[in-house]
């Protein structure tokens, strides 16, 4: 999944390509591709032209609901979980996260009958961040990794290690690492992003007995993201926060929204916020128990 900005001039889509592990992306014109498998004897191949496909809307699973976070009344009503103050539609199917995050145009990274894939939230996840590909402010990339991280477990209660510098060889693909999410930043003209590509990541996931867990990822955001406003603006902040948030969101397996308001829409506005329907994914999100 990527995000670009605004272009009128560019028709954005959108894909998914499942793929055996370590297996590099391929660019497809006018896709936006996502690696997503576990071992190379348990992979399968997917391709999907619309967000809205079976591959892409939330499937609950019995693991699901274990809440790391507070749920306002709103978040909740959308959710569709019931209780003292909660409103609900007449045609609602109670107590069904997915229906509600599907009506509200959230959409999961992968998900298939077992369920949406997820970390489980029991085990700290390994954050690193790398700028070897990068010539932007280095302090500058690892403070708005550091808001994101932090801003992404308040969103959906899972828990970060501390934020470890990592590195790679310039110009290979990076090596995913077992439950880490690797963070690199990279020059908008290296040609590991597409023209005015702000950010994508890659996610894996595999399957544990009646599950879909994810145990990596790797997200590659583009030094354009620190550049495109004048630092220190109220602009530059937003637009840093709203791109990282976004890539991060993928991390954790969410999908685009179909609201472009959300701060999950593929195309980076300047109205864009996390809505309530992007609260209620977040924490669905974090709420895969083990």
């Amino acid at each position: 999944m990527s995000y670009r900005k605004w272009l009128t001039a560019k028709r954005l889509g959108l894909g998914l390509v499942a793929a055996a592990l370590l297996v590099s992306s391929v660019s497809l014109s006018g896709a936006l591709l996502l690696q997503d498998s576990a071992t190379p004897d348990q992979s399968d191949h997917e391709s999907h032209a619309r967000a809205n496909n079976a591959a892409h809307a939330w499937t609950s699973n019995s693991a699901d609901r274990n809440w790391r976070v507070e749920l306002p009344l709103p978040v909740r009503s959308l959710l569709t979980l019931t209780g003292a103050g909660t409103t609900r539609r007449a045609d609602q199917i109670d107590n069904d996260p997915a229906s509600g995050l599907a009506l509200a145009g959230s959409t999961a990274m992968f998900a298939d009958a077992t369920g949406s894939a997820l970390w489980p939230n029991c085990t700290p996840i390994r954050v690193t961040i790398d700028t070897v590909e990068s010539s932007a402010d280095s302090t500058a990339a690892a403070l708005a990794t550091r808001d994101a991280v932090t801003e992404l477990a308040e969103l959906t209660g899972l828990e970060f290690t501390p934020i470890t510098a990592s590195a790679h060889t310039a110009g290979n693909d990076p090596a995913p690492q077992s439950n880490t999410i690797q963070i690199i930043w990279v020059d908008r003209d290296t040609g590991l992003l597409e023209d005015h590509e702000l950010g994508s990541a890659e996610v894996w996931h595999l399957a544990v007995i009646d599950r879909l867990i994810v145990f990596q990822a790797v997200v590659l955001l583009s030094d354009e993201i620190l550049t495109k406003h004048d630092p220190g603006t109220a602009a530059h902040t937003a637009s840093v926060r709203t791109t990282v948030i976004h890539e991060l969101g993928h991390a954790v397996g969410i999908g685009h929204s179909a609201d472009d308001g959300s701060v999950m829409y593929p195309r980076l506005s300047g109205k864009a916020s996390v809505t309530t329907a992007d609260r209620a994914a977040f924490a669905y999100a974090g709420s895969r128990g083990c």
